[in-house]
């Protein structure tokens, strides 16, 4: 955004922040739910993290839980905290007060959009894991990418990522709209 204001580009800070929104979302929370979709309960089971827990007065089922909301909240940080930061260049590059309030609802709807993509893709993963603890990995993929690749058939399959695309799709069309 400053290499592009600083070389005369017409492009407006709140499209190239999207852009990146984009881009980086799913480069970052896209291979970070692929490592999370895995066995972890048999990985606690032999490293004795199960033992622990339960020695703790933690139930198997809470520690479940508990890997669940890690996963959902390590993804959501690794997408949330950059997105932060392009939110904040992009009002901190606002020429007026007016331009700056509207570029931080942008923002604030830009990290809405990656923390729920985080826990989207985070619950997804855990849940592959669950259905197939020594292929989720594999699972997980199927799961997000299978309904995507039938849409080329069958329209109206709904997919992950679609749903994502038009939202980002409709954010981009309210920056747009924003000076």
């Amino acid at each position: 955004m400053l290499v592009a204001r600083l070389g005369g580009s017409s492009a407006a800070p709140n499209e190239l922040a999207l852009h990146a929104v984009a881009w980086l979302a799913w480069l970052t929370a896209g291979p970070a739910a692929l490592s999370a979709a895995q066995d972890l309960a048999a990985r606690d089971v032999r490293q004795g993290v199960l033992a622990l827990a339960q020695q703790r007065g933690h139930s198997p089922m809470a520690l479940r839980s508990a890997r669940t909301l890690a996963t959902v909240s390590a993804i959501s940080t690794v997408t949330a905290a950059p997105t932060a930061a392009l939110a904040l260049l992009m009002v901190a590059l606002s020429a007026s007060l007016e331009t700056a309030a509207i570029r931080a609802l942008l923002g604030a709807a830009m990290v809405g959009y990656v923390l729920c993509l985080g826990v989207v893709l985070g619950g997804i993963a855990r849940w592959a894991a669950a259905l197939a603890p020594g292929h989720g990995r594999a699972t997980f993929v199927g799961l997000v990418f299978g309904p995507y690749l039938a849409q080329t058939v069958w329209h109206h399959v709904p997919s992950v990522p679609t749903w994502f695309q038009d939202w980002w799709g409709q954010l981009m069309q309210l920056a747009s709209g924003v000076g």
